[in-house]
């Protein structure tokens, strides 16, 4: 009878069991699933092989795994080609240049001592101690150059995990890193060492006001060796901090600010210092705040010290002009007086003392002359004189000067010539006044150094410019003692000392430096001497119109006043002499009540007037009196010429001490003129 299987007793069962089991695993079809099963696992295995090794391929670093025994058992692209360029010996099993069975750290080991790979013996030592786990990881840097640059690389390595686990070696190019770290450190050094030698206190701020740099001019300031994180009201006094901080929003707010404190650090003197303020933009990041204080306490003690100087010099100038005015006032007073009493004495001298008449009347004029010459020098060095430009015909201008020195001429019976080469008719645009004196100094030295002959005022065109020269036939000079007298003339003449040519020459090179005008001399030893000036010549002028018929010379009724008795008898001597009616007071007041109703024809007063203001006020008080623009003159030893404009914008014509009656004659033309000119009311 046959059993059927689940009929049979347990052992029997099992075996069975067993047995229907082997018979299926022989069953073709059950084969063919495995077969087809391992396959696919194989593939996906492959796969992720392929995938892996993609992965290792693409990251740039140079990866090799290692198993525990130090085999490379995986590598990726970079690593190759990494192994190619430097040669890396190969085991005759493996796939060329793939690495892939050598042992990295026989490799390390075999490079110990080889000067070409330094760093060999860190990385076995390394790789060493990350195998057997006395470190978690190890990165060391090492050069490897090419012959074709220099380079340097990182070698990192980590653990894998798992049983019997190797590590991951990779090699990364740090080659720019290292150039960066390099001129990021010479920057830093750089600046470090400018910080040091930089003769000013150095700082930054963060956006909080604490300090977190301070060169060491900045630490001394701060008085205390822990100044990092803190602000400025931690480290300075309450008015310094207080300062400090709006300085600084300032400086946040606007970009940059600059300040002055005082700063006293306790040891010694508080200084003061200028600090410039500076934001410093740093995208994405808090700004921060720079700050450069240099120590100006010597430039404030200097601007201090200038400052009371040049009160002082200017006290001492104010002082100085006020004892010019007093001696062009009071001691040319007297030397006035004695002209005209020398002029009266001249008309009633007896034949037989009319020559000493004449020699009094010589002295007092070169005493008068040199008075002159030593004011306006002194006037000059104290540099008092202050050009004012203006516009006239040149031609004119030198026929007038001819005109003043033709007397001195003829009395010596030498000729007088001017000669204007066609250029008379230009204008000249220059102080009149001091090139009326420059060249009057010309004509008068020549003058004085010629005994026959002539002398010649020239207008001439040479190198470029037009010079006025003034040439005579007077004896010359030397060589020598004409190139002094050239050296006055030359720049550096303003500081010289000598006067070799005399205070007239003396007045001609410093109003030349005033004006900066050039001026040169020739002379040549018995054949004469020529002086020139150089004028600057504008525009052409029309024909200069024929001038204003003067006022008709006659018997004027003047009023004069003049506070000094000596200097107002004299005037009224020589003006009585001349047919004038006079009548003189020593004030306005008294001048009026002498007067009456009868208006005068001219006003003549003193400018320096004791009994009461000047001589401007005068002459407005009788202007006003009778309601009439007087013609007027103002006797003065001012030769400011801004004073001789103040008095031409008055109506006012000026006659200078010490007085001479044709220069009287002059002034009372000129007064009389400008009245028929300007007829307006004073009232």
């Amino acid at each position: 009878m046959r059993m059927r299987p689940w009929e049979l007793p347990s052992a029997a069962k099992t075996a069975w069991a067993r047995l229907a089991n082997a018979l299926a695993w022989r069953s073709p079809n059950r084969l063919k699933d495995v077969r087809l099963t391992l396959a696919q696992r194989q593939a996906a295995l492959q796969d992720k092989e392929v995938l892996s090794q993609s992965i290792l391929d693409s990251v740039q670093a140079e990866i090799a795994v290692l198993d525990r025994h130090g085999f490379i058992v995986a590598v990726n692209a970079p690593w190759l080609q990494f192994a190619q360029e430097n040669e890396v010996a190969t085991a005759p099993r493996q796939a060329p240049y793939s690495c892939i069975g050598v042992n990295y750290l026989a490799i390390c080991d075999a490079a110990l001592g080889d000067l070409d790979a330094p760093g060999a013996a860190d990385i076995s030592l390394g790789i060493r101690a990350v195998l057997d786990g006395t470190k978690p990881r190890f990165m060391f840097d090492y050069p490897c150059h090419s012959p074709d640059e220099q380079r340097w690389f990182q070698t990192l390595v980590t653990p894998l995990q798992g049983l019997g686990a190797g590590v991951v070696v990779s090699h990364t190019n740090i080659t720019e890193m290292v150039h960066a770290n390099r001129a990021r450190f010479e920057t830093e050094e750089r600046f470090a060492q400018f910080m040091q030698a930089l003769p000013a206190s150095a700082s930054i701020k963060d956006s909080a006001g604490r300090y977190i740099y301070a060169n060491p001019h900045a630490q001394r300031l701060m008085c205390s060796a822990d100044w990092r994180g803190k602000r400025a009201d931690e480290l300075f006094a309450f008015d310094v901090a207080t300062q400090c901080q709006m300085s600084d929003e300032q400086a946040l707010d606007s970009g940059s600010a600059v300040v002055e404190e005082t700063i006293s650090t306790g040891q010694g003197p508080a200084a003061t210092y200028q600090t410039h303020k500076f934001k410093i933009v740093r995208f994405g990041h808090p700004d921060l705040l720079g700050g450069v204080s240099l120590d100006i306490t010597e430039l404030k003690n200097t601007q201090v010290a200038l400052t009371r100087a040049k009160a002082q010099a200017e006290s001492a100038n104010n002082a100085k002009s006020r004892f010019l005015a007093y001696i062009s006032h009071d001691v040319r007073q007297p030397l006035s007086a004695l002209s005209l009493f020398i002029h009266v004495l001249k008309s009633r001298a007896e034949p037989q003392n009319r020559g000493l008449v004449a020699q009094i009347d010589a002295c007092c004029a070169s005493l008068s002359a040199m008075l002159t010459d030593v004011l306006d020098v002194s006037k000059l060095e104290l540099e008092l004189v202050k050009p004012q430009s203006t516009r006239f015909g040149v031609g004119a201008f030198l026929q007038e000067l001819a005109n003043v020195y033709a007397a001195s001429a003829k009395e010596k019976n030498l000729r007088l010539r001017v000669r204007l080469n066609g250029y008379g008719l230009l204008t000249a645009n220059t102080d009149r006044s001091l090139l009326t004196r420059m060249v009057g100094n010309f004509i008068a030295n020549a003058l004085e150094h010629t005994k026959s002959g002539g002398v010649l005022l020239a207008l001439r065109h040479r190198d470029g410019r037009h010079w006025i020269e003034v040439w005579d036939t007077g004896a010359g000079m030397q060589a020598q003692q004409a190139e002094l007298i050239a050296q006055e003339f030359s720049p550096s003449s303003a500081e010289r000392s000598i006067r070799v040519g005399g205070l007239g020459l003396s007045i001609v090179a410093k109003s030349a430096a005033l004006l900066g005008l050039r001026v040169h001399m020739r002379s040549r030893q018995g054949r004469g001497s020529v002086f020139a000036v150089e004028v600057p010549l504008v525009q052409r002028q029309d024909e200069d119109a024929p001038a204003a018929a003067s006022a008709a010379a006659h018997a004027l009724r003047i009023a004069l006043v003049d506070s000094h008795d000596s200097a107002r008898l004299a005037l009224t001597f020589a003006l009585e002499a001349l047919g004038h009616d006079v009548h003189a007071a020593s004030s306005g007041e008294a001048l009026l009540r002498q007067l009456g109703d009868q208006a005068p024809d001219l006003i003549m007063t003193d400018n320096g007037l004791h009994t009461e203001g000047n001589g401007l006020q005068v002459i407005d008080l009788v202007r006003v009196a009778f309601g009439r623009l007087l013609p007027a003159v103002v006797v003065s030893g001012n030769t400011d010429p801004g004073f001789s404009t103040h008095l031409a914008q008055q109506g006012v014509a000026l006659c200078l001490k010490p007085l001479k009656i044709p220069d009287l004659e002059a002034a009372f033309r000129l007064a009389m003129d400008q009245s028929i000119a300007n007829p307006a009311s004073g009232a």
